[in-house]
């Protein structure tokens, strides 16, 4: 009732108002609304017009509501692990509290005990802990039980040790539980027993060595194994060919030989010495500042006489093929006079075969120029670079390699010469024709002597045959001064005419070398008188050509005799048993004395009274000399 009184008041003075303002206020709209909830008035709002935009009506008051209450809210029951709660009421529309809920005191526990065990050799006991059956919750926490000691039984898994396996000393367990009470330790593999070596091998300087290999005398097991000994150094003998440096000749190490396996060791060339000069001569081995001498003063050093064009050094080129690179040299100035000494930057002189381009006749026309010294470091003397010169007398310091062929050839002032050591030949024509060559000496080394090398050295009366010399070619001395000829052991070639028309000769001992044939006109010379023949000798072929020997010794073994020779001055024949004159050489000789080896039958069965003037001396005996 009231609300609707409320209600028509509102709409009076809303009428009033739109009557008062001439606006019909036909759109309206009520704000500042208030919702009446519990315990609060609410407010119904005022009518605003939206056209005039004027208040037409005031609202009033709404009654505030009752309170509207909730269920019991939170209420529980007491436990023995929460206290419980009443629960309490409130308003659902405004929430205050209605009805306030009150505590409920906690319940006690139901204690029970879990968790207890025994105590035994494998673990200790539990007396158990108390909790609440209801809750769980632990009211006393129990205490551990001490294990009871194990029962150890007899040791087991022992093993005795050998030399292949370890051994072990056993585990012993609880009887009871089976525990490992005492874990037991392996014991060592007892040492092998080795046996005896094999395969041991020593080593030495050509093979590595062995140690040698054992087996275990027990299980047979290789436990010694052999390992390699590296070979040993080589046991080296005595140097062998040490050459002392000097400052004309390089020096040399010495070469060496394994005395096991013979190995040899070459050594290495140690570098000359210096020249210790005084007054231009060196003290040690007379060599000389290199340059041109006069009366003993020098005139020009070899620098000196290369920078005044005297001399032209020369390098040779490839068409000296094997001797490229090789110093050699021309005199320029043909007018020099005394002596020359070479440089030792120079190592070849004369033409060496291959080009004519440098040094080619080196001191031809060279009159007054009488003596040449080469250097040790001159290695070769090629063709004819004395040829037609003055030089008589020419010194070497070295030991030259090789002298070509003609190397002296027609050096007719040339009187003496020394042929250094190491030359092996003195090839074709290498002092052909030098006549005024007195003296020569041959090297040790000395092994052929080649075509004509000596031929025309009128003047040369005497030489030396080294032992080592095992030819002489054909014309090697002949024509040549030689009065008497030793050949030496070790000859065993002579070819035709080796020592033919030497017009002095009278004697030759050739009894130590081994010729068994001597060839046509070997010594065909018009003085020859007597000849020792080879005591190997089988043969000879005219030989001796016209030679007036005295005495013919044919040796134990001879077979042969070719063409006449001659007999007008033939006073005794050795003639042994092994000779049978089928070609009559000897028929027409009339000997004094005749030695023949075989007996007087013999000699009357073959030649009958060949001789009826000689002295006949059968059975001849060798060993017995013919004077």
């Amino acid at each position: 009732m009231k609300k609707r009184l409320v209600l028509t008041a509102l709409l009076v003075c809303v009428v009033l108002c739109l009557a008062g303002c001439g606006c019909k206020h036909e759109n309206t709209y009520v704000p500042n609304y208030i919702e009446p909830v519990c315990q609060l008035d609410g407010y119904t709002g005022d009518t605003w017009c939206s056209d005039c935009n004027k208040q037409i009506a005031t609202g009033e008051a709404i009654p505030a509501l009752e309170h509207n209450a909730s269920p019991l809210l939170l209420a529980a029951p007491a436990t023995c692990s929460a206290e419980g709660y009443t629960g309490h009421v409130v308003c659902e529309l405004c929430g205050e509290t209605l009805q306030p809920g009150e505590t409920i005191p906690m319940l006690e526990h139901t204690p029970v005990v879990v968790n207890a065990a025994e105590a035994s050799c494998a673990a200790d006991g539990y007396t158990g802990d108390t909790v609440c059956s209801v809750c769980k919750t632990v009211l006393a926490a129990g205490e551990a039980v001490p294990a009871i000691a194990h029962t150890p039984g007899e040791r087991v898994n022992v093993q005795a040790a050998s030399c292949e396996v370890e051994g072990y000393t056993g585990d012993v367990l609880c009887t009871v539980c089976g525990e490992v009470l005492e874990k037991g330790e392996a014991i060592p593999m007892t040492e092998h027993t080795p046996g005896d070596l094999y395969n041991a091998k020593e080593p030495t300087c050509v093979s590595i060595g062995y140690t040698g290999s054992a087996s275990c005398t027990w299980c047979q097991q290789t436990v010694i194994y052999s390992e390699e000994i590296p070979r040993t150094e080589h046991p080296w003998g005595e140097l062998e060919g040490v050459v002392a440096p000097t400052c004309t000749q390089i020096g040399y190490t010495g070469d060496r030989t394994c005395t096991v396996c013979q190995t040899k060791e070459k050594g290495e060339e140690i570098p000359r010495e210096p020249h210790s000069y005084v007054d231009n001569v060196c003290t040690a081995c007379g060599w000389m500042t290199p340059g041109l001498y006069n009366g003993g003063e020098l005139v020009f050093t070899w620098q000196q006489l290369v920078d005044n064009g005297l001399i032209e050094v020369h390098t040779m080129d490839r068409n000296a093929r094997d001797y490229e690179g090789y110093m050699n040299f021309d005199v320029i100035a043909e007018n020099m006079e005394g002596m020359l000494v070479v440089d030792e930057s120079i190592n070849m002189i004369g033409f060496t075969g291959e080009t004519f381009i440098y040094g080619y006749r080196t001191f031809e026309n060279c009159a007054g120029l009488k003596e040449v010294w080469l250097p040790c470091t001159m290695n070769f003397i090629g063709r004819f670079p004395f040829e037609n010169s003055g030089v008589e007398k020419i010194r070497c310091f070295g030991e030259i390699e090789l002298l070509m062929d003609g190397a002296f050839k027609n050096a007719a002032c040339l009187k003496d010469f020394d042929i250094p050591e190491g030359i092996t030949s003195v090839g074709f024509q290498t002092f052909y024709k030098c006549a005024a060559l007195e003296s020569v000496t041959l090297p040790s080394t000395l092994r052929d002597i080649g075509y004509q090398a000596f031929y025309g050295c009128t003047a040369l009366k005497k030489i030396t045959l080294p032992e080592g010399l095992e030819m002489i070619d054909n014309g090697g001395f002949g024509n040549t001064g030689l009065e008497t000829v030793t050949l030496p052991s070790t000859l065993t070639t002579l070819e035709i005419e080796a020592f033919v028309s030497c017009s002095n000769l009278t004697h030759v001992d050739a009894s130590k070398a081994q010729l068994t044939e001597l060839l046509d006109r070997t010594f065909a010379c018009e003085n020859l008188r007597s000849i020792k023949l080879p005591s190997v000798l089988e043969s000879m072929v005219a030989t001796m050509g016209n030679a007036p020997v005295e005495t013919l010794n044919l040796p134990q073994g001879f077979t042969n005799l070719k063409y006449d020779m001659n007999l007008k001055e033939l006073k005794t024949i050795v003639w042994p048993l092994s000779f049978v004159d089928k070609n009559k050489v000897l028929i027409n000789a009339k000997p004094e004395t005749v030695y023949y080896e075989g007996s007087e039958i013999q000699w009357k069965t073959l030649y009958g009274d060949l001789y009826p003037e000689a002295n006949m001396v059968y059975n001849y005996d060798y060993t017995v000399p013919v004077e």
